[in-house]
């Protein structure tokens, strides 16, 4: 199945009025640039060591999405990828695929039962499991080249975490629930040397509670290592400092931005201050949040399992900008780029929304098996049946509506200007108009979905 969304010819034409208009009177609007070049990497959970989830590039505006190519769900986590090929988790290992075509490069065969996210870095692939009845459980280092094991680790607990990769150590959570030391509580994390697969360290909690397992990545930003709960020092894992009030109740991968930490709690987001721990805000009361949210630098964007509603907060204050409800809860972590946010319920569809304001742009049906994640122009989705390799694309206005006027009123009627625009211009009209401000939620422009069966 094809997903078409296009614009409506007469609007499309209100919106070239309009450019008309600012030219005319020498109004130059401001457009908001991407700040670095379009990203060729995505490394680990959520893109980066702070796991932010965030993706400069403006390459993905479209008024459509196509499918450049999809396979049977054996990749059933959100892949990692760099240099053009795509390495996924499988339910028994990792396999590596070209990112254009789909084509499978290496397979690794762990015999795991279940395996996280994995991370890539350097010319490795690290991936653990965390399934079956096992008393260890293997976290491997795997060359990108041909997927053969350079060292393998086993530790003493299931390894739900995604690694995390920095300063030449592997973190992994510890989720351990028994069989500890004295004065031990589970939710701990290992550091493992990139090199040799020696263990380095490992940190348990000491304190008289603990919030839950460390079972999901840990973010590194800043001299050290968050984990939500607490943060250790990456030299030795000594505890620097532990959350107290809200940031105690925090379930979700912390995600670091500008010296402040943002974790998922069961009412909401709570700000903790990277440095010591001490709760900045916590957001109006959303509803449990069970993945790590996504964040830009000004906003925090995540969805609720119990309300079915995706949010994007103030980073100042926690206050609510804007929500969507979606069909149902959201497990997984959103992605932000410059102008959208992607985020799939758990049943499906996967959305993009405008990051501004929640108006969806498209959809694309199918369940998430994990969350997506964007490189370049492309789009991953692991779905629950099929892996898709997703492109927004650009359609142009459906001619058959061109000579359709609305009667109520002469400001309805726009003229057509008296220019052939190629599609490049027109695509470059419509992005300075939503530079401008001039379109968007309320605007001239609007979408209209056409589904249409792709033989």
């Amino acid at each position: 199945m094809k997903i078409n969304q296009q614009l409506d010819r007469r609007q499309y034409l209100q919106g070239i009025g309009v450019a008309v208009g600012l030219i005319k009177n020498r109004q130059t609007p401001t457009v908001h640039q991407a700040t670095s070049e379009p990203p060729t990497s995505w490394t680990q959970f959520q893109r980066t060591t702070t796991n932010t989830g965030y993706v400069q590039t403006r390459q993905l505006l479209g008024d459509a999405i196509e499918v450049i190519w999809s396979e049977e769900a054996e990749i059933d986590r959100s892949p990692v990828t760099v240099d053009g090929v795509i390495y996924g988790s499988t339910s028994w290992g990792v396999k590596a695929v070209d990112a254009e075509t789909g084509d499978n490069i290496w397979e690794f065969d762990g015999e795991f039962t279940g395996t996280p996210p994995p991370a890539v870095v350097d010319g490795s692939v690290y991936v653990g499991e965390y399934g079956g009845d096992k008393t260890t459980y293997s976290l491997v280092s795997l060359s990108t080249d041909d997927g053969t094991i350079e060292w393998e680790f086993e530790a003493q607990s299931r390894i739900r975490s995604p690694p995390t990769v920095a300063n030449g150590t592997v973190y992994i959570g510890d989720t351990r629930t028994e069989g500890l030391g004295e004065g031990e509580i589970y939710g701990g994390v290992y550091a493992i040397d990139v090199d040799t697969g020696e263990l380095e360290w490992h940190a348990s909690d000491p304190r008289e509670y603990s919030g839950s397992t460390i079972d999901s990545a840990i973010a590194v930003a800043d001299g050290l290592l968050h984990t939500g709960l607490y943060a250790l020092d990456p030299e030795d894992g000594s505890m620097e400092w532990a959350a107290e009030g809200t940031g105690r109740r925090i379930e979700t991968a912390p995600t670091v931005n500008d010296g402040v930490v943002y974790g998922g709690t069961d009412e909401g987001l709570v700000a903790l201050a990277a440095a010591d721990g001490s709760e900045q805000w916590v957001s109006e009361p959303t509803g449990r949040i069970v993945s790590a949210p996504a964040v830009d630098g000004e906003t925090a964007y995540f969805g609720t399992r119990d309300t079915d509603t995706v949010y994007a907060v103030s980073l100042e204050d926690g206050s609510v900008l804007w929500e969507f409800d979606v069909p149902n809860n959201i497990h997984y972590s959103p992605v932000v780029t410059e102008t959208e946010l992607y985020v799939s319920p758990l049943d499906g569809p996967l959305y993009a929304l405008s990051k501004t304001n929640g108006d969806v742009l498209w959809t694309f049906d199918g369940a998430p098996q994990d969350g997506p994640i964007v490189i370049d122009s492309l789009i991953c989705y692991p779905g629950r049946e099929n892996f898709f390799v997703l492109s927004p694309t650009e359609s142009r206005p459906d001619e058959n509506n061109s000579s359709e006027e609305d009667s109520s009123g002469d400001n309805d009627t726009v003229e057509e200007p008296d220019v052939e625009a190629s599609t490049e211009e027109r695509t470059n009209i419509i992005k300075w108009l939503a530079g401008a401000g001039v379109v968007g939620g309320g605007g001239y422009l609007t979408y209209r979905s056409i589904i249409s069966d792709d033989d």
